[in-house]
């Protein structure tokens, strides 16, 4: 108490240097206003102050390791900046040993108390974050899947968990202040954050599910389970197809079409109903045929319908030279058509009705074939549909 009326004291007399004689003279009736004025302000900050820790805890509540890699990418991308400026990291190192200093781990037990709840929120959140990307080899033996890997250790041998005091949370930040280069650590990931590519390819677990086995459901059990809500995180972590980069289907404007396709038949393998774990609406209804025959001769007509002119539909595209729905395909390919006028056209033509909702659009590809780049989950399940119901019998087919 002392020392905060000496400092107030000062600034009074520096105060009272500078402003004018007559200034100084203040009738008691003022200082009370001003003492209540004081008062009121304080009160008024406190409330402030309530609002907005209350509205932080309502939006860390909103939190979703689904969106991680769309929404937190901003965010991350400041901290990066911030530690690649190398007058920062030097002023940062040479801060380090200061914040042991007795003055500051008072100042830091202190904030500690009063946002307990959202440091409890905040790290919940990263052990979420954590738990994902060690599945991923390229992290789990790099220097930031290390800091992971101390990060839970030191956790765990300390017990840190919601019940823990604050004197135990600042030992157990001090633990990681002092981690060996955790700037470089921290700057590291905060690059992986920011970057959508890297977050999307470092959190896909290291894990071929292609070859179905036992111990392979759990996992991906996990990544439908948190993904399902964010079909695009979710199919590039299962298929391994990134936005935007080479696939089998050849354009990379197809690269969500396929990471569908491929995601829904490896899904196939570990559930009966991969629609429902997904939670999509996808109904369909056959359209009944009398022979095979007569299949083929629906499909050569609702393409006629769309021709462009009578030779191609007279010299390739009949019941004559086509002999089955894959057969179908590659013709039309061959004539230059691609998948996103190819596969809608055969599901209404070998479906009396089929449905496909509950689906989010696909981030595009530049500015090109935006409108068709939006159907491309819609286009991927299609596919996936046609070789289900036994009509596309060699997916090869669908590659370039």
């Amino acid at each position: 108490m002392k020392k905060k009326i000496i400092k107030k004291n000062k600034i009074s007399r520096q105060i009272s240097k500078s402003i004018n004689t007559k200034k100084k003279v203040t009738t008691n009736h003022k200082k009370s206003k001003n003492k209540k004025s004081i008062k009121i302000t304080k009160k008024y900050n406190k409330i402030l102050s309530k609002k907005k820790y209350n509205k932080t805890i309502s939006k860390n509540n909103k939190f979703s390791i689904a969106d991680f890699c769309d929404v937190q990418g901003q965010e991350f991308k400041k901290y990066y900046e911030y530690l690649n400026n190398p007058v920062i990291v030097q002023m940062c190192v040479s801060m380090i040993p200061q914040l042991m200093s007795e003055k500051i781990q008072m100042f830091l037990l202190e904030k500690i108390k009063a946002n307990k709840d959202i440091l409890i929120d905040k790290m919940r959140k990263v052990d979420t974050i954590i738990s994902f990307y060690e599945m991923n080899d390229d992290i789990k033996y790099s220097d930031v899947g290390q800091f992971f890997t101390f990060y839970q250790r030191v956790k765990t041998e300390m017990k840190i968990n919601e019940h823990s005091t604050p004197d135990k949370y600042l030992l157990f930040f001090n633990e990681l202040i002092l981690y060996p280069k955790v700037l470089s650590v921290l700057k590291e990931c905060f690059y992986i954050f920011s970057d959508r590519r890297s977050c999307v390819y470092y959190l896909t677990p290291g894990i071929n599910f292609s070859d179905s086995t036992p111990d392979k459901k759990k996992s991906i059990e996990r990544v439908v389970k948190h993904f399902k809500n964010n079909i695009s995180m979710m199919t590039q972590m299962i298929s391994k197809t990134y936005q935007f980069n080479d696939n089998p289907w050849g354009s990379k404007y197809y690269s969500s079409a396929y990471a569908t396709f491929d995601t829904f038949q490896i899904l196939r393998k570990y559930f009966k109903d991969p629609f429902k774990e997904c939670d999509l609406t996808v109904k369909t209804s056959l359209r009944k045929f009398p022979s095979k025959e007569k299949q083929i001769e629906y499909l050569c007509k609702m393409y006629h319908e769309f021709k462009f002119s009578n030779s191609q539909y007279n010299s390739q595209i009949n019941p004559n030279h086509i002999q089955n729905a894959t057969h179908f395909l590659i013709a039309l390919k061959k004539l230059g058509y691609d998948l996103w006028f190819i596969l809608p056209l055969m599901m209404d033509s070998l479906y009396d009705s089929y449905e496909i909702d509950n689906i989010t659009f696909p981030i595009h590809h530049c500015d090109k074939y935006i409108h068709l780049q939006s159907n491309n989950f819609k286009i991927g399940i299609m596919a996936y549909l046609l070789v289900r119901d036994g009509f596309i019998t060699n997916t090869n087919v669908f590659r370039a």
